[in-house]
């Protein structure tokens, strides 16, 4: 039995107990009620306690809706030198799928060689601090990602970062709901649900099914930002 059938049983027997207001319904007949429901949930925990599909240990850990964090998490993924071990795998299908995309008319970046890639967070730029910011090996290119959840932009803030980021560089701007920012323009528009859906590609390549299962819970916990 899982939840659904566990939902609909109890509703049933809240329909019984309705129809027990209106007419005298034995206290066997109730019993008998209460000890089967007890039975399913007994059922159920050992199921789940075996496999809980919608287990997350990001929500446990309190991930929730930091950005510091959520960018932290993101730089690791992105990280070709990361001690997850995956090398430019995750790099290379977050450029295809969220930048190279929709780069046009710009120049994609070219995934062919991101061993050497540097990935940094809260890297310092002009008087401020881009979240994100991903350099190719000898300057092939430059990424910045300004993300925000539910913080605000400051006065002029993309305008202030592309005015500090070198010729060429592409400036993305990560939210929820991949919106146009208002501090500034930017190269393309994001969103953290397209994050998750490189997790869900990451998946059948990744080498790691410890790491497989994090990233899929953390793919989980982005589609309900």
């Amino acid at each position: 039995m899982n939840i659904t059938e566990l939902k609909g049983y109890y509703e049933g027997y809240l329909y019984h107990a309705c129809q027990a207001a209106r007419h005298v319904i034995s206290a066997e007949i109730m019993a008998s009620y209460y000890l089967d429901i007890a039975e399913k949930i007994g059922m159920l925990k050992a199921r789940l306690a075996i496999c809980n599909p919608n287990l997350n240990i990001w929500q446990a850990a309190g991930l929730g809706r930091d950005e510091l964090k959520h960018c932290s998490l993101l730089a690791w993924l992105l990280d070709p030198h990361g001690d997850h071990y995956q090398g430019a795998a995750f790099l290379e299908l977050f450029i295809r799928q969220c930048i190279n995309s929709q780069l046009a008319p710009k120049p994609a970046i070219d995934t062919g060689d991101l061993s050497c890639t540097r990935v940094q967070t809260e890297h310092p730029i002009g008087d401020g601090r881009v979240d994100v910011l991903i350099r190719g090996k000898g300057g092939t290119f430059t990424l910045a990602i300004e993300a925000k959840i539910d913080a605000g932009e400051q006065e002029e803030q993309l305008s202030r970062y592309r005015k500090s980021l070198p010729k060429g560089s592409v400036l993305a701007f990560l939210t929820v709901d991949d919106r146009e920012p208002h501090s500034g323009q930017a190269d393309l528009c994001i969103a953290w649900s397209d994050i998750a859906t490189v997790c869900r590609q990451f998946i059948p390549i990744c080498q790691n099914n410890f790491l497989n299962e994090l990233i899929r819970q953390y793919g989980n916990m982005l589609q309900s930002l």
